[in-house]
């Protein structure tokens, strides 16, 4: 039985094309062609199930192929953890912007990024799984000419209106993850982790998420569990031109005086915040913000940094490692640059003067 692949809760404006995936939102379902005429009717009652009215949700597909079409299930979490991605890739930054009550609907996380599968039958009933301890399968139901009864969303569901997916990070990690070497295992368990820190679950603790954010990138730069090896390895991941280092006293896995940039100062607080939690111990106050911002802000912004600038380097591109607004103008910039070069070396040179002589009446002469 073929089966239909859904985004349900995707904020996506156009048809999208991630590698090998096409995604194709909601609205224009009717009007796709890759939706043969024999699965057009149970494919529209299943997303009539799943449509809400701020607009989300995409078909998922194999591009070139039609809806319904075999897939290999590797892909398919390939996939899903692209979305993952792409999806959150397109956030603001949380400690650094400033938050006019609008931020809300900027932001996406990895409840959006959910896909499912669904078999194609006649289109009059569906099955959800539900639960991961206590698991219930839910059969449902409807005559011909009555609705599928609707599909509840997540009750943290975030609808984020003026959200960008990044099309650009997904693909660069869906390449990544296929590459099949310990990089691509490491980068896939470090996004179980993402999706843990980056859910908006009120079940999921503000506590969880900064054990989870720790273990993501201790996962992602598989350097080790030490403390240390891991605060470098992650200075040097997101090191720029312009960071610096200080001289720092007291750090808890140093003998002494140490030099830290930015970046290694907050993971270092981020792990001795961790370590409390984790054995237990009183956590001080101060350990819950840095840099005059809660942690659980500096976690999503300092995930993202780990993740453009780890699929920077998988892929040889290093804008990757720009937020999506900033990567934006820098890819204009270097199309123009490129354009330009490209005009310079198609220019045929100038043609050489001719050289001159004096004319009989001494003027001179071509």
């Amino acid at each position: 039985m073929s089966s239909l692949l859904l985004a349900p809760y995707l904020p996506l404006a156009k048809p999208q094309l991630i590698v090998d995936w096409r995604l194709v939102p909601f609205k224009d379902v009717p009007d796709d062609d890759v939706f043969p005429e024999r699965v057009r009717r149970p494919v529209e009652r299943l997303i009539s199930a799943y449509r809400r009215d701020d607009g989300m949700g995409a078909v998922v597909h194999l591009d070139g192929q039609a809806v319904g079409a075999e897939f290999a299930m590797d892909d398919f979490r390939r996939i899903g953890f692209a979305l993952l991605a792409g999806v959150v890739g397109g956030n603001p930054d949380l400690a650094s912007a400033s938050d006019d009550g609008n931020r809300g609907w900027s932001i996406a996380t990895s409840e959006n990024a959910m896909v499912v599968g669904h078999p194609i039958g006649d289109g009059n009933s569906y099955a959800i799984q539900i639960g991961v301890l206590a698991r219930v399968l839910s059969g449902r139901g409807a005559d011909d000419d009555e609705p599928l009864p609707p599909i509840d969303a997540p009750v943290e569901l975030p609808a984020p209106m003026f959200g960008s997916m990044d099309d650009e990070l997904a693909a660069a990690v869906y390449v990544a993850l296929g590459v099949g070497d310990d990089e691509a295992r490491q980068l896939e368990r470090a996004l179980e982790w993402y999706r843990v820190v980056l859910s908006n679950a009120e079940a999921v603790s503000i506590d969880v998420r900064m054990g989870a954010a720790r273990s993501a990138l201790e996962v992602l730069l598989g350097v080790g569990d030490k403390t240390k090896q891991i605060v470098r390895a992650f200075g040097s991941l997101v090191q720029t031109a312009d960071s610096e280092e200080r001289t720092y006293e007291g750090i808890f896995w140093a003998n002494g005086p140490v030099q830290l940039t930015d970046d290694e100062w907050w993971l270092t607080r981020l792990c001795e915040l961790r370590n409390a939690i984790m054995h237990g111990a009183e956590v001080p106050k101060e350990l819950w913000t840095h840099d005059g911002h809660h942690q659980l802000n500096q976690v999503h912004d300092k995930l993202l940094l780990a993740l453009r600038a780890f699929a920077a380097e998988r892929s040889g591109d290093d804008l990757l490692r720009l937020t999506l607004q900033d990567r934006i103008w820098a890819r204009a910039h270097q199309k123009m640059v490129e354009a330009i070069e490209a005009a310079e070396a198609e220019e045929p040179p100038p043609a050489p003067a001719q050289p001159k002589s004096e004319g009989p009446d001494g003027s001179l002469a071509e």
